[in-house]
């Protein structure tokens, strides 16, 4: 089997559900290819391997949004040369390490958004907006992912909390209601100071969003919503990169879903909270979104 081809077979899951059969025979093949010689990857040469028509090889490149047979030739043979499946090394240049980053990234949010359909993300969205209060924790590196969502809700007049604090947390989580929502981030889903949190909440009859990875654990059972992450880091000889890329993408999408469902109450909040702070010396007003 040929190198594992990132950019190509990117655009080969955008195109998922449009290809024939007889195009996806064409991708399957060229997934395999092992030759990177332009002289003989040619649309005719390609096309009697196929048993197909030229035609159809061309309109297989067109469908994956190239401009030419040419241009897919030159993006497989860059994503071999590159072999971006690979770890990151010190002899790699900026531009593959960046190439590599950026497939992985890339790849990682294409498969978030398949395993968190919008139907999910609509759900999810409309608890998070009728909650009384929304407790976001994580721990760790965690942590950082819940404060974003926990900004991302302040922002727009929502009553969110939160602490990295173990002890602080179980507090919280302790006196959390059925009114009351948290949210939680663990990638593993199995975290004992998130566990505990999530535990606490649950028996409150709090509800609890969960953003963990896509196995079974703990967090995701106990979790009125399940938004899973696809587990990728990019591996060095020094440390391993996480990969919080998809779930950045998850907390925009839910972010903007509020906004857009109650838009003209959000921008009234937003102006009167900027009202409140007009006075406070260096204090940085609210964006406000138009949506």
């Amino acid at each position: 089997m040929g190198e594992e081809l990132i950019m190509f077979t990117i655009r080969l899951r955008k195109a998922d559900g449009i290809l024939t059969y007889k195009e996806q025979l064409i991708a399957k093949y060229l997934i395999n290819y092992n030759q990177y010689d332009s002289s003989l990857l040619t649309s005719s040469h390609l096309a009697e391997c196929m048993n197909v028509s030229q035609a159809t090889v061309i309109r297989f490149s067109q469908k994956l949004g190239y401009s030419s047979f040419k241009e897919m030739v030159l993006d497989i043979q860059e994503s071999a040369a590159l072999n971006l499946e690979g770890s990151i090394s010190q002899s790699d240049s900026g531009y593959v390490m960046m190439e590599k980053i950026k497939a992985l990234y890339t790849s990682s949010i294409d498969e978030a958004g398949k395993l968190n359909n919008p139907e999910l993300i609509e759900n999810t969205a409309s608890a998070i907006a009728s909650a009384k209060t929304v407790f976001c924790f994580g721990v760790r590196s965690s942590a950082c992912i819940a404060f974003i969502m926990r900004n991302r809700l302040v922002s727009i007049g929502i009553n969110a909390t939160g602490t990295e604090d173990s002890f602080l947390s179980q507090s919280a989580a302790r006196n959390l209601g059925k009114d009351d929502l948290l949210f939680i981030v663990s990638v593993s889903g199995e975290t004992p100071q998130a566990v505990k949190a999530a535990r606490m909440a649950h028996e409150n009859g709090c509800k609890i969003v969960s953003m963990t990875g896509n196995h079974q654990n703990i967090i995701r059972d106990m979790a009125d919503y399940a938004l899973l992450l696809p587990e990728y880091a990019v591996f060095t000889k020094v440390f391993s990169l996480n990969n919080k890329c998809p779930q950045i993408f998850l907390i925009d999408s839910l972010f903007l879903t509020i906004l857009k469902n109650d838009s003209d109450d959000y921008q009234k909040n937003i102006r009167e909270m900027n009202e409140m702070v007009a006075e406070i010396p260096g204090q940085a007003k609210y964006e406000l979104y138009n949506l």
